[in-house]
Formats: structure tokens, C-alpha cells, sequence
């Protein structure tokens, strides 16, 4: 089998693709096409943030069939704790 169909059929299988682009424990599937991803935790003085991102993953067909990955931001929360 051609490699190149091979990669399309990686980007087509939506779920695995986006677990693989993100450290497994920092990735958590919210809904469907939906992820969270944890950020480094940053620390300052008497403040922590412990942001978070959630992406809609989803793989789309260009004009001449070939899959696309894309990723929207569907929210976002810094997390700020004072310690």
C-alpha cells in the first residue's frame, strides 16, 4: 500500500490522530470531536495557572478529496489559584 494512503487514512481515523498530537495524561476526550488539553502549569510568586484548552478536532475533505486535520478552539480556562 502507497504510504501517502497510508497518512490519509491516519488523518481520516479523527480520534487517533488527535490523542497522538498531545502527552496522553494532558488529554481528555469531552465530546464527540471535542478535547481538553492541559497546559504547563505556571507558577509566579503567589500565583499559579493551570490553563486548559478545548479543541474541536475534526478532519475535513479538500476540493481534490484529501483529508485535512483541523482544530478550532471551542474554550479556554487559565485556572488562576492563589497560593
Amino acid at each position: 500500500e502507497d504510504r501517502s494512503e497510508l497518512i490519509k487514512d491516519w488523518l481520516r481515523d479523527t480520534e487517533s490522530f488527535a490523542m497522538s498530537i498531545w502527552q496522553e495524561d494532558l488529554i481528555e476526550k469531552r465530546s464527540d470531536n471535542v478535547y481538553r488539553l492541559q497546559l504547563m502549569t505556571l507558577n509566579f510568586v503567589t500565583i499559579e495557572l493551570a490553563p486548559w484548552v478545548d479543541l474541536q478536532m475534526k478532519t475535513v475533505e479538500d476540493s481534490k478529496g484529501n483529508p485535512v486535520f483541523t482544530l478550532q478552539s471551542a474554550g479556554f480556562d487559565p485556572n488562576v489559584q492563589m497560593a
